[in-house]
This record gives C-alpha cells, sequence and structure tokens, in this order.
C-alpha cells in the first residue's frame, strides 16, 4: 500500500475550543471480513475515553467490541457525523486493502495519531499511522501525515516472539505462560476442574556430561515437542528454564477426566524414543508434581507452590513420576523448614536468653551458686532440647557453646552489678562434652570476665561422650578455677569411667533418683554410696530436682551438701530467694543436727 497525502477541508465551526472541535474516528476491519465502524464525537467527552481503551478495544472479540463501541454513542447523528476529510483518507486505506484501524495515545496537545493499520493474518499487509494535526489561524483546517510503519511493527512483532516464546522448544517462556494463565484466573468459568503439573527432565545431567549439551538440547527439544504434540487445545504449555517444564490443563468436568489426559500424555512421553550416538535408545523420563485447582488452590502462584513441593517429593523419593501434592506432607515439610530457619535465626543473632535456678547449701539454706539455663521461644523453637538437636543434627554445637559461656556470664555478671544475686555465689555453665572454645575465644572471655573465671563452674552434660583433649583444654584455662560438675549423674548417661576421668569438684545426683526416694530403699542405698565416695575425695555431691518436703528431708538426711529444685527456688530471670517452707525444713533438720537430743 502506497502513502496517499490527504487532502485538506476546512473545519465545522462550533464554538468550543480546540479539543471541542476535532473529531475523532475509529475503525476497525477483523479477519477477512470488513467491519468498518466510524464515529466522531467531541474530543472533550471521547477522546480521553478512547485514548484510553485503544489496546483494549482491538483486543476485545468481535460482538463484545461491537457493544462496546455502541454503548459509547448515544444516537445514530454521533455515528454519522463524521469528519470529511477523515472520511475520504480511510476511504482510500480500505480501496488499497483490508485494514484495521485503533486510536492511539496523543503525542502532543494539537497532534492526536488516530489510525492505525493492522492486518497481521495477511502477508502483504501494510502498518501505517496517520496523525491529523488541528491548524488554528484565519482558516481553520486540519492536516494529516499518513507514515508506512510496516518495517518497524514487524520488527516489534519479531521482539515480542522471541520475548513470549522460547527458541529451543517453542514453548511459552515463564512471562508469557503467567500472562496467559492470569487472564484465564479472571475468568474462572473457564476454568472447571484445572490442574497444574510442573515437572523436571530426569538425566539430562548424564546427557550433557556424556553426549554433550547438543544432544542435551535435543533431549529437551524433543519433549517440549512431545508436550505440544500431545496436549489438547485447552492447555497451556511452557518450558520453565533449563530442564523445567510447566503445563496447566483447564476446562475438565472433573479429575478423572483430567486424569485421563494425564494417561495420555505420559503414555506418550514413553513412545518418544530418539537414538544415542551409542546406538542406545533415549525415552524421555520426567519427574512431575500435580497441583488441583480448585481442590489445593484458588491462585497460580499457590499451584505453583504446591505442585513445586510434589516435585520435590517425587525427585527425592522415586523418580520417573507424577504425584499428587499431599497437604499432610506439605506442613510436616514446611514446619522442618521453618524450624531449620528459626535455627539459623537464633544462631545469626543470638536469640537466646538465660534464666537462673539457685543451688543451696544443705547446711544453712544460703545460695552457694546459680545454674545458669538456656531458654528461647521462637515460632518453632521453643526448648533447649531442641535446639541442641539441631546443633548435633547440622554440626553447631561449637556455636551453641560459645553463645552459652558469654551470653550467661553477661547476664550473670550485670545482675551481681545490680545487686540482684549473691556477690559470692558461683556460676554453674552448661559445657558440651567434646567441645570447647577456641584459644581466640578463651582470650575473649577472659579479657571480658576476669573475676568470674574464679568462681565459674564448668557443668558437663553426659548425653556426649568425655574427649580427654577437649577437657584438658577447658581446665588449662587461664584463670580458671578448674572447678567442673558432672551433671545427671545415676541418669544412665554418667557412668564411674567418666567420673574418674572427669574428677569433679561437684557431682549432681540426677532427677531420676531423686524422685521418690523418699520411699525408695535402692534409691537411698545409691545415694548413700555416692556420698561415701565423692566425701573421701573432697568431693560435694548436688541433689537436684527436689520437688517435695519429704524428697528435701531425705537428701539432707543421706549427707547430700547442696540442694536444687522446684521446692527451693524455680528458674528466672531474676530467681526469688529459697523458699520459706524449703528454710524452714532445713532449719530444723539443722538443729536437730546439733542437738539430737533436741535441747
Amino acid at each position: 500500500m502506497q502513502n496517499r497525502k490527504p487532502h485538506r477541508q476546512k473545519a465545522p465551526q462550533t464554538g468550543h475550543s480546540i479539543f471541542g472541535t476535532i473529531l475523532f474516528s475509529l475503525l476497525a476491519v477483523l479477519a477477512v471480513e470488513i467491519l468498518l465502524l466510524t464515529f466522531a464525537a467531541h474530543a472533550t467527552r471521547l477522546g480521553p475515553q478512547l485514548n484510553q481503551n485503544a489496546e483494549d478495544i482491538l483486543a476485545m472479540q468481535v460482538d463484545n467490541r461491537s457493544r462496546y463501541l455502541q454503548s459509547i454513542f448515544h444516537d445514530a447523528q454521533e455515528l454519522t457525523s463524521l469528519s470529511d476529510t477523515i472520511n475520504g483518507l480511510t476511504q482510500q486505506l480500505l480501496d488499497e486493502g483490508e485494514i484495521s484501524l485503533s486510536t492511539l495515545d496523543s503525542s502532543s496537545d494539537a497532534a492526536y495519531p488516530l489510525l492505525e493499520a493492522a492486518a497481521p493474518e495477511l502477508i502483504s499487509t501494510h502498518y501505517i499511522t496517520l496523525r491529523v494535526t488541528h491548524i488554528m489561524g484565519e482558516s481553520a483546517s486540519e492536516v494529516g501525515l499518513a507514515e508506512d510503519m510496516t518495517t518497524t511493527v514487524l520488527e516489534q512483532q519479531r521482539i515480542e516472539h522471541e520475548r513470549d516464546y522460547d527458541t529451543l522448544t517453542g514453548l511459552y517462556r515463564r512471562r508469557a505462560f503467567d500472562r496467559a494463565c492470569d487472564a484465564l484466573f479472571q475468568q474462572p468459568e473457564k476454568l472447571g476442574c484445572a490442574a497444574l503439573l510442573m515437572m523436571d527432565l530426569d538425566n539430562l545431567k548424564q546427557i550433557n556430561d556424556t553426549y554433550g549439551h547438543d544432544w542435551g538440547d535435543q533431549y529437551i527439544r524433543q519433549t517440549g515437542q512431545c508436550f505440544a504434540a500431545n496436549t489438547p487445545a485447552n492447555t497451556i504449555c511452557s518450558r520453565l528454564s533449563g530442564d523445567e517444564f510447566l503445563i496447566f490443563f483447564y476446562g475438565y468436568q472433573d479429575q478423572a477426566q483430567l486424569r485421563a489426559q494425564l494417561e495420555l500424555l505420559s503414555a506418550a512421553l514413553q513412545r518418544s524414543v530418539s537414538i544415542l550416538p551409542n546406538g542406545k535408545q533415549l525415552h524421555i523420563s520426567i519427574s512431575g508434581g500435580i497441583a488441583w485447582y480448585p481442590t489445593d488452590g484458588h491462585d497460580l502462584l499457590t499451584l505453583k507452590k504446591y505442585a513445586d513441593f510434589a516435585m520435590y517429593q517425587v525427585k527425592h523419593s522415586h523418580k520417573g513420576r507424577m504425584c499428587d501434592f499431599d497437604i499432610g506432607s506439605y506442613h510436616q515439610e514446611a514446619y522442618a523448614a521453618q524450624t531449620q530457619q528459626d535455627f539459623e535465626r537464633l544462631l545469626q543473632e543470638e536469640l537466646v536468653t538465660y534464666h537462673f535456678q539457685p543451688i543451696c547449701s544443705a547446711r544453712s539454706g544460703r545460695i552457694a551458686a546459680y545454674e545458669a539455663l538456656m531458654r528461647v521461644d521462637l515460632p518453632t523453637l521453643h526448648s533447649p532440647a531442641q535446639v541442641m538437636q539441631l546443633a548435633h543434627e547440622t554440626g553447631r554445637l561449637y556455636e551453641i557453646e560459645r553463645i552459652t559461656v558469654f551470653h550467661s556470664s553477661a547476664i550473670f555478671q550485670r545482675m551481681q552489678a545490680q545487686g540482684l544475686f549473691q556477690s559470692d555465689a558461683l556460676l554453674f555453665i552448661n559445657s558440651i562434652a567434646n567441645v570447647s572454645l577456641t584459644v581466640e575465644d578463651v582470650e575473649e572471655y577472659a579479657q571480658r570476665y576476669p573475676e568470674l573465671l574464679k568462681r565459674l563452674v564448668v557443668e558437663i552434660t553426659e548425653q556426649e561422650d568425655l574427649d580427654r583433649a577437649c577437657l584438658e583444654r577447658k581446665r588449662n584455662v587461664p584463670g580458671f578455677s578448674g572447678s567442673f560438675a558432672l551433671d545427671d549423674y545415676g541418669s544412665g548417661y554418667s557412668n564411674e569411667l567418666n567420673l574418674l576421668e572427669l574428677s569433679p569438684r561437684y557431682i549432681k545426683i540426677d532427677i531420676s533418683i531423686v524422685r521418690g526416694i523418699d520411699t525408695d530403699r535402692d534409691k537411698q542405698q545409691i545415694v548413700s554410696n555416692i556420698v561415701a565416695y565423692a566425701h573421701a575425695r573432697s568431693m560435694q555431691l548436688i541433689a537436684e530436682g527436689i520437688e517435695t518436703e519429704a524428697q528435701l528431708r531425705t537428701v539432707i538426711g543421706l549427707g547430700v551438701d547442696l540442694l536444687q529444685g522446684y521446692y527451693l527456688s524455680r528458674p528466672a530471670a531474676v530467681p526469688a530467694p529459697i523458699a520459706p517452707a524449703a528454710q524452714a525444713v532445713i532449719d530444723q533438720l539443722e538443729h536437730q543436727r546439733f542437738n539430737p537430743l533436741g535441747l
């Protein structure tokens, strides 16, 4: 089509401003049938509306577009009131061939691009833009400029095609897939029963490594062609990246009908064969996860997340299958992932605090020491046991050891400075048996807490075997009191070998021995034996987990040196003094010890 120069005609005088005198027209011709809709109206009323909705108008179906245009105008007068200038030019364009016309955004207040010729279905189509300018003066007139935009439009179409379609498979790229699906989700009546299938090609790395990337590309291309040839019209296919694919099936009556289509696709994949350079056959093998609409989710993002999870489950169990999303497994996996994230945050931000439980003299009830006990409060982490388990599983025990030593010491020293703790009290810190601080960390601790080192008791947890090298490094820290406590003795973790190896200053009798000791003679005998052994070696016995008056009376009577438990004082950020009832028992028993006749 050649560009033609439109003739000029004096604009009609209506007494309105420039915006009120310029007439607009929009013509639309669809496919082979020419549909010419012409209309004119004052720019102040219709111009902005048409400019704003131009792209939407062209994207409409024929019936929808007609109804929309008819809704803009109110009478036939507006439809037929067309400027002779525009009418003459558009007739010339129509005489040259089939065209469709749309409004374009104005480039300035006085220049209104009105028409764009477009018929992509015709090979010989030219794309023409007409710009009409209203010229003010003694004799107002309109000047039009028609420009052939064919080369520019075709280049733009090429760029858009490369943007939207994968060059290797011809399938949609990710963003084009998302746009197509988003448009569908705006019309839920079209979705019916739908499913999102996310797939990962199995063995692509092996093929690339063995036969080269050209064969890997052939494997990907073969898969894409199989998808395109064996999916119905109501399907959207995409290659996400690398070896990942997405297929969205929609418009089915129920899952059974859709599953039949999935089975057909699976069979087609199994039949698809390539011959490798070594003569072996290469069958397509995929691992896929399926998320159902509306059963599993009502939006594309949720379906993607669930289909991806289902695919992950398949790839880490039995490859080469398609499996449905399972909400139970997802919640379990999600909770585990959240727990791991919380644990990482705990280590990085040191999100722990410490409560302290008094350890009292069995003779006077005076607080002799405090045990630092870890406390954690994160969405999925609530107990020190959880933290220790994750530390074991992930090899992060050192970080827990360091946090415990430094944090608990900092809090304890601050409390003592504020007069909230006994000034001469010892600090019991739980330490992991086979972990010791580095030389750098030991030096830093000594600089920060030189006085506290003299009153520090390292309490070895018996859930780990003792490491002699770690033990010696802890024992030989400069300025350290050298005092160790063997925790949980009698619980099953501790044994006589560890007792001999550690040679502790304190032995803590486990709560399992203390519980019920007032009525159990065997437990009483065990404690008597430990007391005899410890006192002969200048060791002191701590009975932990005392919860009743009867237990308190029994362990004092058996000769333990120190007391710890809820009956005396519970752990707290600032623990309370020994309970009056417990103090009264201690005072009574001490009085009886010095006055056996009650004098």
